[in-house]
């Protein structure tokens, strides 16, 4: 079985060969890697991923994330080789400290480190969110919304869409697979665009109440 691996970046190829070169170092497992490199909004980066992608399971990572090590995409995909109901698994992110980092649908607290987690309900709503920093998901015709800009909230639209088409099958954090999510920001230093953004966002789930009163991350 062969596994697209996506790294949606709009960095130039040298700025992410060491990236690059420790995938294939650490990944014996049949594998195509696909990289964008093109210079557009994260989400046109990753709708750019998916159009050359036709694995049945595939892996969308962002391009900081680091701590690969043999074994890591066996471990990422293993649970939903044996649960269908299984429709995306997030690594288990740490930060560059290899402390517990924040995970969409997850607490942070080491204690939660047993075994396969799954997402809990966002409060009020039945949608299921993961972190989609290091991913890995069945095949599926939703795509990124590519009114977003920069980057920042594409993935979290993402997320919903995903949930709403696939209610009822499991979102789940794998405690298994742990790797380091940098979580650089890239391409949400302009202010402007990450109003954008959020405006975008909010107009479109009307329902996070969350999002609304989010302040831009260097305002925080």
């Amino acid at each position: 079985m062969k596994f697209d691996i996506l790294i949606p970046t709009y960095k130039p190829l040298e700025k992410v060969q060491k990236l690059i070169d420790e995938i294939e170092y650490y990944t014996p497992e049949k594998h195509r890697l696909i990289v964008s490199c093109q210079p557009l909004p994260a989400s046109k980066n990753r709708n750019y991923c998916l159009s050359y992608a036709d694995s049945e399971i595939m892996v969308m990572m962002d391009d900081d994330i680091i701590n690969f090590y043999p074994g890591w995409l066996t471990n990422l995909i293993y649970p939903m080789m044996n649960d269908k109901n299984i429709i995306i698994t997030s690594a288990r992110l740490l930060d560059k400290n290899k402390n517990a980092n924040n995970n969409m649908g997850m607490v942070k607290d080491k204690t939660d480190y047993a075994e396969i987690r799954e997402a809990y309900n966002i409060d009020g709503v039945s949608y299921k969110r993961v972190t989609p920093a290091a991913i890995a998901f069945r095949k599926t015709d939703i795509k990124f919304d590519e009114v977003f800009l920069g980057s920042g909230y594409e993935d979290t639209a993402w997320m919903n869409d995903m949930s709403k088409e696939y209610n009822g099958m499991k979102f789940v954090v794998n405690n298994c697979c742990q790797l380091i999510h940098i979580n650089n920001r890239s391409g949400q230093d302009d202010e402007k665009i990450w109003q954008h953004n959020h405006d975008h966002y909010c107009k479109k789930y009307e329902w996070d109440e969350v999002a609304k009163n989010q302040k831009w991350w260097k305002k925080r």
